[in-house]
């Protein structure tokens, strides 16, 4: 994943509630998994994004809440994903990474329904708001501005 990406999201985590921190999750692990397609099957590349897709899976099974009866349904799906991402390094079968980015994506999609409903306040309390357009970066770009830097951190 490149730096920019990876700024895209660290940008967008600390405003996120519940539902668009799943959404973000989803749309980390599909970048992993993009990124992986345009290794070489098999190479070192290849497997290292692969992995980290699987470590985000795996983060977002141990974050199910097994009060609600769906969290045992994602539970069976994230295991399949898992289940076929080491299809895909052992066996090198490219078709799998392609089958758990749709399921991602399918699953994306069902959330981004949810969060057109969902009103809640980011789960990051205190953290920085970000500005989109204030700056520009070295690159001739525009850049996002922290706001709020006086109310950081914990209070003594």
């Amino acid at each position: 994943m490149d730096n920019d990406l990876k700024k895209q999201f660290a940008m967008r985590i600390p405003q996120a509630n519940n539902v668009q921190m799943i959404m973000i999750s989803y749309e980390i692990i599909d970048a992993y998994l993009q990124e992986a397609k345009g290794y070489q099957t098999g190479s070192g590349d290849y497997v290292l994004c692969i992995d980290k897709a699987k470590r985000c899976i795996e983060e977002m099974m141990n974050n199910l809440h097994y009060e609600y009866d769906i969290a045992k349904d994602l539970k069976q799906m994230y295991l399949y994903m898992k289940k076929r991402l080491r299809q895909a390094i052992c066996e090198k079968d490219a078709d799998a990474i392609e089958e758990v980015r749709k399921m991602i994506n399918q699953l994306h999609d069902s959330y981004e329904s949810i969060a057109e409903t969902d009103n809640s306040q980011p789960m990051m309390q205190n953290a920085q708001s970000v500005v989109a357009g204030m700056t520009y970066g070295k690159s001739k770009t525009l850049d996002e501005a922290p706001t709020d830097i006086e109310n950081r951190g914990f209070r003594v």
